[in-house]
């Protein structure tokens, strides 16, 4: 996992890319996702709905010994290469898509809440990247239980109860919005 990150970010750094240059839309409560934030080109023929990239991007700033440590902690879509099929595009598909989103805000929280009660002492970085890495590892965790319990979105009863308890989960978390 930790090589799956690692080399996502050095692609992602060798091709000059940046936050600023991606086609993202930042979770935001008051902003669900739309039909047309699915920009990529849907791919046919392969037995799925679609694909929706989300990432989060964690980094912090220690300016010197005596100021605190500011985090940033956002999760986002990449809606270039997120896709899904024109066929598709029904109120199901979008709850098991948005559900997704949803765990990555989730997730995110968790890691603003957790970076929040560390103390870190003047030197954060060693300790920073282990947060990071066991949310990403927990992220990846819960992506896959959620995928395999929804049927990848195929058993709607299943997606519902997730999309309510991941909503649970965020409204519980309300002050680690970012």
């Amino acid at each position: 996992m930790i090589r799956f990150i690692l080399i996502t970010l050095l692609f992602i750094a060798s091709c000059g890319y940046s936050l600023a240059q991606l086609d993202t839309l930042h979770w935001n409560k008051d902003r669900p996702l739309l039909w047309a934030d699915f920009a990529g080109e849907p791919v046919s023929g392969i037995g799925v709905n679609g694909e929706i990239l989300c990432m989060i991007s964690a980094n912090f700033e220690k300016p010197n010994a005596f100021k605190k440590t500011k985090f940033s902690v956002v999760a986002y879509l990449d809606r270039t290469n997120s896709w899904v099929d024109t066929s598709l595009k029904d109120k199901e598909t979008m709850i098991y898509f948005q559900t997704m989103f949803n765990i990555y805000e989730l997730q995110a929280r968790r890691l603003r809440k957790d970076l929040a009660e560390t103390k870190f002492g003047s030197n954060p970085t060693e300790l920073f990247n282990q947060k990071y890495t066991k949310m990403m590892e927990g992220l990846s965790d819960e992506l896959n239980k959620y995928r395999r319990e929804t049927k990848m979105s195929l058993d709607q009863a299943k997606v519902l109860e997730w999309r309510n308890r991941i909503n649970l989960e965020l409204t519980n978390l309300t002050e680690f919005v970012h």
